[in-house]
Protein backbone atom coordinates (compact mmCIF):
# COMPACT_ATOMS: atom_id res chain seq x y z
CA UNK A 1 0.00 0.00 0.00
CA UNK A 2 2.87 2.32 0.88
CA UNK A 3 4.58 1.63 -2.46
CA UNK A 4 1.36 2.50 -4.32
CA UNK A 5 1.06 5.82 -2.43
CA UNK A 6 4.66 6.71 -3.25
CA UNK A 7 4.04 5.82 -6.90
CA UNK A 8 1.04 8.17 -7.06
CA UNK A 9 3.09 10.98 -5.49
CA UNK A 10 5.91 10.51 -7.99
CA UNK A 11 3.49 10.42 -10.94
CA UNK A 12 1.83 13.58 -9.63
CA UNK A 13 5.16 15.42 -9.45
CA UNK A 14 6.06 14.33 -12.97
CA UNK A 15 2.68 15.57 -14.22
CA UNK A 16 3.12 18.96 -12.51
CA UNK A 17 6.62 19.29 -13.93
CA UNK A 18 5.35 18.51 -17.44
CA UNK A 19 2.50 21.06 -17.11
CA UNK A 20 4.97 23.66 -15.88
CA UNK A 21 7.22 23.04 -18.91
CA UNK A 22 4.27 23.43 -21.27
CA UNK A 23 3.25 26.66 -19.53
CA UNK A 24 6.76 28.06 -19.83
CA UNK A 25 6.87 27.20 -23.53
CA UNK A 26 3.49 28.84 -24.00
CA UNK A 27 4.83 32.08 -22.53
CA UNK A 28 7.17 32.35 -25.49
CA UNK A 29 4.40 31.84 -28.02
CA UNK A 30 3.32 34.69 -30.29
CA UNK A 31 -0.37 33.92 -30.27
CA UNK A 32 -3.07 33.23 -27.70
CA UNK A 33 -6.25 31.27 -28.40
CA UNK A 34 -9.23 31.61 -26.07
CA UNK A 35 -12.03 29.04 -26.40
CA UNK A 36 -15.27 29.20 -24.40
CA UNK A 37 -16.16 25.58 -25.28
CA UNK A 38 -19.26 26.68 -27.23
CA UNK A 39 -17.65 27.15 -30.62
CA UNK A 40 -16.50 30.71 -29.94
CA UNK A 41 -12.76 31.30 -30.16
CA UNK A 42 -10.55 34.35 -30.05
CA UNK A 43 -7.02 34.32 -31.45
CA UNK A 44 -4.69 37.19 -30.58
CA UNK A 45 -1.36 37.24 -32.39
CA UNK A 46 1.68 39.38 -31.68
CA UNK A 47 2.72 41.74 -33.21
CA UNK A 48 -0.52 41.67 -35.24
CA UNK A 49 -3.05 43.93 -33.47
CA UNK A 50 -6.08 42.60 -35.38
CA UNK A 51 -7.27 39.41 -33.66
CA UNK A 52 -9.47 36.88 -35.42
CA UNK A 53 -12.76 35.89 -33.87
CA UNK A 54 -14.76 32.73 -34.62
CA UNK A 55 -18.33 32.16 -33.51
CA UNK A 56 -20.84 34.80 -32.43
CA UNK A 57 -18.43 37.04 -30.49
CA UNK A 58 -16.97 40.31 -31.66
CA UNK A 59 -13.88 42.13 -30.45
CA UNK A 60 -12.27 45.41 -31.32
CA UNK A 61 -8.71 46.24 -30.31
CA UNK A 62 -6.74 49.33 -31.14
CA UNK A 63 -3.00 48.98 -31.63
CA UNK A 64 -0.45 51.39 -30.28
CA UNK A 65 -2.76 52.87 -27.62
CA UNK A 66 -1.12 54.19 -24.49
CA UNK A 67 -2.54 54.74 -21.02
CA UNK A 68 -1.37 57.44 -18.65
CA UNK A 69 -2.41 56.84 -15.06
CA UNK A 70 -3.63 59.84 -13.09
CA UNK A 71 -5.27 60.32 -9.72
CA UNK A 72 -6.31 62.93 -7.23
CA UNK A 73 -6.90 62.43 -3.51
CA UNK A 74 -8.12 65.31 -1.33
CA UNK A 75 -9.64 65.68 2.11
CA UNK A 76 -10.84 68.12 4.74
CA UNK A 77 -10.75 67.99 8.53
CA UNK A 78 -12.58 71.27 9.13
CA UNK A 79 -16.21 72.04 9.90
CA UNK A 80 -18.13 73.23 6.84
CA UNK A 81 -21.53 74.88 6.53
CA UNK A 82 -22.57 74.38 2.90
CA UNK A 83 -25.53 76.13 1.31
CA UNK A 84 -27.67 74.33 -1.25
CA UNK A 85 -25.84 73.97 -4.58
CA UNK A 86 -22.46 74.96 -3.14
CA UNK A 87 -19.36 72.79 -3.27
CA UNK A 88 -17.66 70.78 -0.56
CA UNK A 89 -14.08 72.04 -0.10
CA UNK A 90 -11.11 69.73 0.41
CA UNK A 91 -8.46 72.17 1.64
CA UNK A 92 -6.73 70.14 4.38
CA UNK A 93 -4.64 67.99 2.08
CA UNK A 94 -4.35 67.01 -1.57
CA UNK A 95 -2.25 64.61 -3.62
CA UNK A 96 -2.19 64.79 -7.42
CA UNK A 97 -0.46 62.61 -10.01
CA UNK A 98 -0.86 62.69 -13.77
CA UNK A 99 -2.50 66.08 -14.23
CA UNK A 100 -5.50 67.85 -12.69
CA UNK A 101 -6.41 71.52 -12.48
CA UNK A 102 -7.59 72.54 -9.01
CA UNK A 103 -9.17 75.86 -8.03
CA UNK A 104 -7.64 77.80 -5.09
CA UNK A 105 -10.75 76.96 -3.03
CA UNK A 106 -10.03 73.22 -3.49
CA UNK A 107 -13.60 72.45 -4.58
CA UNK A 108 -13.32 72.18 -8.39
CA UNK A 109 -11.24 69.46 -10.05
CA UNK A 110 -10.59 69.12 -13.79
CA UNK A 111 -8.62 66.24 -15.34
CA UNK A 112 -6.09 67.15 -18.03
CA UNK A 113 -6.69 63.89 -19.94
CA UNK A 114 -9.90 62.52 -21.47
CA UNK A 115 -10.79 59.08 -20.09
CA UNK A 116 -12.93 56.96 -17.80
CA UNK A 117 -12.60 57.92 -14.14
CA UNK A 118 -13.63 56.38 -10.85
CA UNK A 119 -14.90 59.10 -8.50
CA UNK A 120 -15.63 58.24 -4.88
CA UNK A 121 -16.18 60.33 -1.78
CA UNK A 122 -17.23 60.31 1.87
CA UNK A 123 -18.70 63.10 4.01
CA UNK A 124 -19.49 63.28 7.71
CA UNK A 125 -22.87 65.05 7.74
CA UNK A 126 -24.43 66.41 10.93
CA UNK A 127 -28.10 65.48 10.68
CA UNK A 128 -29.86 64.93 7.37
CA UNK A 129 -28.31 65.86 4.06
CA UNK A 130 -27.64 64.93 0.47
CA UNK A 131 -24.51 65.40 -1.64
CA UNK A 132 -23.96 64.75 -5.34
CA UNK A 133 -21.17 64.45 -7.87
CA UNK A 134 -21.52 66.99 -10.67
CA UNK A 135 -19.71 67.40 -13.99
CA UNK A 136 -19.79 70.91 -15.45
CA UNK A 137 -22.60 71.77 -13.05
CA UNK A 138 -24.81 68.77 -13.89
CA UNK A 139 -25.63 66.16 -11.25
CA UNK A 140 -24.56 62.80 -12.67
CA UNK A 141 -27.09 59.93 -12.92
CA UNK A 142 -26.86 57.63 -9.91
CA UNK A 143 -24.38 59.96 -8.18
CA UNK A 144 -26.55 61.61 -5.51
CA UNK A 145 -26.32 60.14 -2.00
CA UNK A 146 -27.79 61.17 1.34
CA UNK A 147 -29.08 60.41 4.80
CA UNK A 148 -32.25 61.30 6.68
CA UNK A 149 -30.69 60.53 10.03
CA UNK A 150 -31.02 63.15 12.73
CA UNK A 151 -27.62 62.18 14.09
CA UNK A 152 -24.21 62.63 12.43
CA UNK A 153 -23.73 60.07 9.68
CA UNK A 154 -21.14 59.21 7.05
CA UNK A 155 -22.48 59.52 3.52
CA UNK A 156 -20.37 57.93 0.80
CA UNK A 157 -20.77 57.27 -2.90
CA UNK A 158 -19.05 56.20 -6.07
CA UNK A 159 -19.51 56.80 -9.79
CA UNK A 160 -17.72 55.73 -12.96
CA UNK A 161 -17.66 58.76 -15.25
CA UNK A 162 -16.52 59.46 -18.79
CA UNK A 163 -14.69 62.78 -18.54
CA UNK A 164 -13.20 65.03 -21.18
CA UNK A 165 -10.05 67.00 -20.50
CA UNK A 166 -11.12 70.18 -18.69
CA UNK A 167 -14.45 68.85 -17.40
CA UNK A 168 -15.06 70.26 -13.91
CA UNK A 169 -15.91 67.73 -11.19
CA UNK A 170 -17.46 68.96 -7.94
CA UNK A 171 -19.14 67.46 -4.89
CA UNK A 172 -22.11 69.67 -4.01
CA UNK A 173 -24.84 70.02 -1.42
CA UNK A 174 -27.91 68.67 -3.22
CA UNK A 175 -30.23 68.70 -0.20
CA UNK A 176 -32.38 71.76 -0.85
CA UNK A 177 -31.17 73.53 2.29
CA UNK A 178 -27.87 73.99 4.10
CA UNK A 179 -25.92 71.04 5.48
CA UNK A 180 -23.09 70.88 8.01
CA UNK A 181 -20.00 68.72 7.85
CA UNK A 182 -18.41 68.02 11.22
CA UNK A 183 -15.69 65.58 12.33
CA UNK A 184 -16.87 62.50 14.19
CA UNK A 185 -13.87 62.96 16.48
CA UNK A 186 -11.53 65.95 16.90
CA UNK A 187 -9.10 66.04 13.99
CA UNK A 188 -10.84 63.34 11.97
CA UNK A 189 -11.86 63.73 8.34
CA UNK A 190 -15.08 65.58 7.48
CA UNK A 191 -14.89 64.97 3.73
CA UNK A 192 -12.68 63.14 1.23
CA UNK A 193 -12.68 62.60 -2.52
CA UNK A 194 -10.69 60.45 -4.91
CA UNK A 195 -10.67 60.74 -8.69
CA UNK A 196 -8.76 57.94 -10.44
CA UNK A 197 -8.40 57.41 -14.18
CA UNK A 198 -9.14 53.75 -14.95
CA UNK A 199 -9.25 53.81 -18.76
Amino acid sequence: MRRISILFIVLGLISLSSASSRAQRALGAKSLVLDDGSGNTLTISYPNTSPTVAGNSTLTLSGGATFTASHLNAYSTTNQAITNGSSVAFASGITIAGGFTVTPSFDNFAPSTTGIYNVDFACQISGGGNVAITVNGVVQPGASFGTSSGTPATVSGIAILSLNAGDVVRLINNYGSSISLIPALPGSTTASIRIVRIQ
